[in-house]
């Protein structure tokens, strides 16, 4: 069944309607035709099943039918600071991240990122595909993705939840380990490094915030499968995943 979030200006009492890109995707891409059910979403939880009553290439309107139970959030709350990568590269960071159940994202300035001139049409298309990943892979919740901003600013934020920068410099201290402690963390705030990593001064800047300095093994993987692989072992070993 096809999913769609609906903003708050979309709702009026059991009417949704949505317009723009949504409104030429189920006229034009879906071709979905008055009396068709689709699955909408208020964007804090709650899942509805609606009938579609008019559709055009800039509005559609459907009637609520009824609420569906379903919860399919993980039981974490993961944030990852990810340092900017070259080219594309954020876009897939931040579509895998969503499907693999993230709750906020950061885009980061750090030493070895290159360029610092994020505008909003980057940021615009983040949030899209965040929002487009969290309908197709069926979440119920739409993660953050926030302004970017260098990693000494971000460091100085108040942190709620356990602090782990993931450095191929690490020599004494693996996510196992960490995972095979005895604490049950569900609150997680994530660092990954760009192309090159995170510099020496960088990791001891973190570490003086409360950060663990973690290694994933004695393979350097690349910056983009980085935080994919350590989302998937956090919600495998702790959250909903397997």
């Amino acid at each position: 069944m096809h999913r769609f979030f609906v903003p708050d200006q979309g709702w009026e009492g059991d009417q949704i309607f949505l317009s723009g890109g949504e409104a030429r995707q189920i006229d034009k891409v879906l071709r979905l035709r008055p009396g068709a059910v689709i699955e909408v979403l208020d964007g804090s939880g709650c899942a509805f099943l609606a009938r579609l009553e008019v559709v055009s290439s800039s509005r559609v309107q459907g009637r609520i039918l009824g609420r569906k139970e379903v919860w399919t959030e993980s039981p974490l709350q993961l944030t990852l600071g990810q340092a900017l990568p070259r080219g594309s590269k954020m876009d897939f960071i931040v579509q895998k991240a969503t499907e693999l159940g993230v709750s906020r994202i950061v885009p980061l300035w750090g030493e070895r990122t290159i360029g610092e001139g994020i505008g909003e049409q980057r940021l615009s298309r983040w949030q899209r595909i965040a929002k487009e990943s969290a309908e197709q892979c069926g979440r119920l919740l739409i993660p953050t993705v926030e302004s970017p901003r260098s990693l000494i600013s971000f460091l100085a934020e108040e942190r709620e939840g356990r602090g782990l920068l993931f450095w191929e410099g690490e020599r004494d201290l693996f996510l196992r380990q960490v995972l095979a402690e005895g604490r049950r963390d569900t609150h997680y705030v994530l660092l990954v490094g760009a192309e090159g990593g995170f510099s020496p001064q960088e990791v001891d800047m973190a570490k003086g915030r409360g950060f663990l300095s973690v290694s994933l093994g004695g393979r350097i993987l690349r910056c983009e499968t980085v935080a994919l692989v350590i989302l998937a072992l956090l919600q495998y070993a702790r959250g909903d995943l397997g």
